[in-house]
């Protein structure tokens, strides 16, 4: 695993970036950051254990799956107490693609996984 993120060095996270694409490293964890200009072909799987703020950033960050025809799944973990403005948009979004399935992780704390092939 290799941590590409804002406290490290920027060789740090381009030698953590590059060990993910060449598959030496075959899970990256990295900032909201990595969710925009990142070409990285063969990413089956994304997880956002922190939702973005907008449906934009939700979209750019799931599109790292899913790229030239290949299906891909993103699982994202929402806390309605503070992800709640996103709760429509995001329905709309996953709706529309047709790709959703949701998993209630506890229904005292309104969280849920939300599962979508990509």
């Amino acid at each position: 695993m290799k941590f590409a993120h804002s406290d490290r060095e920027q060789r740090e996270r381009e030698e953590a970036l590059m060990d993910f694409k060449t598959g030496r490293a075959r899970i990256l964890v990295a900032t909201s950051v990595a969710a925009r200009g990142l070409d990285i072909s063969g990413v089956e799987h994304v997880i956002n254990y922190d939702m973005p703020s907008s449906i934009e950033d939700y979209v750019h960050r799931i599109g790292r799956t899913g790229r030239c025809g290949n299906i891909g799944r993103a699982t994202s973990f929402f806390d309605a107490n503070t992800d709640s403005a996103l709760a429509r948009p995001l329905v709309k979004v996953l709706v529309d693609v047709c790709s959703i399935t949701f998993f209630l992780l506890s229904s005292n704390t309104k969280s849920c996984a939300i599962d979508s092939a990509v």
